[in-house]
């Protein structure tokens, strides 16, 4: 006797059992495509503030078109790239701070109305919804000083204090603050810049609480940064508390330093190679004011693709990057780079070859002044370095021991040439 309905709801069975085999057996894709975005920031003195910002969104949509154009999964742009700096008002982009929920309330601006009144927050989470990709932006988050008896179990732990002579004058604390923005325009991640830069940062507040960001987007995982904070051991620390994270998504607002090492693209690539981690670094174009060096470095690699050069132009960038911290499987081929240039009436010019350089042989601002004649003439920061003592490197392959009292530091080296001169 036969059982029809059995054997079919076995074969059913058989079926499924062999497909879930098959998915589960289908090797995980070796990649993910990121895109960082270097910006030449629309700034005219004639307009209003709101003007400035709104014209700089358009910018970002530009850019962002552009990438979702090249299938990216994920879009870095700069540390305030919406708020140019204006010397002579320091802090004019404070009157647009935002209120930013925090990440695990996965609120989403783009279909929220309660953030009709958040225009910034309301972009950047429409464009990820648009284009199907992660936003990672910043901007600031204002936060009403609350006063309390304890704040050790608040949620907003970063705007309670327990005696209002710790309130800002304002009664508001302004946070330079990364949002990360998944797929649907879902905030999934808020980071406070732990080390503001003080000279240049009046009226942003250091978090009393700093909070670690991740997120997640398929088999690439990503702490965040924001400029000076790179160049202390926190992110280090993030990574190694979670020790799956790939990749960091890095904001920021770089100054070129001379002597010492605090140019952007050779600090990104050793932090990258050091910590074997993939770095996705997007900086302001302003090389008048030593700000230039975008890229995005992979383990083993260091840089795939990057720019510096002063030539007063926005770049997007776009590699396929590892989902791994080994970096394997990816190569030259398979990083498929992309180099794009926006210029300033949105004309998308690729890149085909190298970038060139128009670097002058000085750059200090200690020898060429102060005052920049235009963007594009550009300067390079100066380290004091009375206190230090150099020791030039005259062998290809060489030890070197340096003391100051009972310090001491050492150098292990080797080079093809010593054709430049090294300390």
């Amino acid at each position: 006797m036969k059982f029809p309905y059995i054997e079919l709801l076995c074969f059913c069975i058989i079926l499924g059992i062999s497909s879930a085999q098959m998915r589960s057996s289908e090797p995980e894709p070796k990649y993910c495509r990121a895109a960082v975005h270097e910006l030449k920031q629309y700034d005219d003195e004639t307009s209003s503030g709101m003007e400035i910002i709104n014209k700089n969104l358009e910018k970002y949509g530009v850019a962002a078109s552009l990438a979702a154009w090249n299938n990216v999964d994920i879009i870095v742009f700069p540390e305030k790239g919406l708020f140019p700096m204006k010397m002579d008002n320091m802090t004019w982009f404070l009157n647009y701070a935002e209120d930013v929920p925090h990440g695990k309330k996965k609120a989403n601006p783009c279909n929220d109305n309660k953030f009709s009144n958040s225009p910034i927050l309301r972009n950047f989470s429409c464009t990820a919804q648009k284009y199907n990709f992660f936003v990672v932006a910043t901007l600031i988050d204002v936060k009403e000083c609350k006063v309390h008896k304890s704040c050790k179990n608040r949620r907003n732990k970063n705007n309670c204090v327990t005696d209002s002579s710790d309130c800002p004058d304002s009664g508001y604390f302004n946070f330079n603050t990364l949002v990360v923005f998944d797929r649907e325009g879902t905030l999934v991640a808020r980071y406070y810049k732990r080390h503001p830069f003080t000279p240049l940062e009046k009226g942003i507040s250091t978090p009393k609480y700093p909070e670690r960001a991740y997120f997640k987007d398929g088999s690439c995982s990503y702490t965040t940064d924001i400029g000076f904070d790179f160049l202390f051991n926190d992110s280090f620390i993030d990574i190694q508390k979670r020790p799956r994270t790939t990749g960091v998504s890095y904001g920021n607002w770089w100054f070129d330093h001379t002597p010492l090492h605090y140019f952007s693209i050779p600090s990104q690539q050793a932090w990258s190679l050091t910590n074997k981690v993939t770095v996705l670094s997007s900086d302001v174009h302003a090389p008048n004011l030593a700000s230039l060096g975008s890229g995005i470095y992979i383990p083993g690699k260091g840089a795939v693709i990057y720019s510096y050069n002063p030539d007063g132009r926005s770049k997007l960038l776009i590699s396929n990057i590892p989902t791994s911290k080994s970096g394997a499987g990816l190569d030259k081929n398979a990083l498929d780079t992309k180099f794009f240039y926006i210029d300033d009436d949105d004309t998308v010019t690729e890149l085909n070859g190298e970038e060139p350089r128009d670097f002058k042989e000085e750059c200090g601002e200690n020898v060429l002044g102060m005052n920049p004649s235009s963007l594009t003439d550009y300067r390079c920061k100066q380290t004091e370095v009375q206190q230090y003592t150099f020791v030039k490197l005259n062998r290809t392959e060489d030890y070197i021991e340096i003391c100051s009292n009972s310090f001491c530091c050492s150098l292990e080296y080797q080079a093809e040439s010593m054709d430049e001169t090294f300390y």
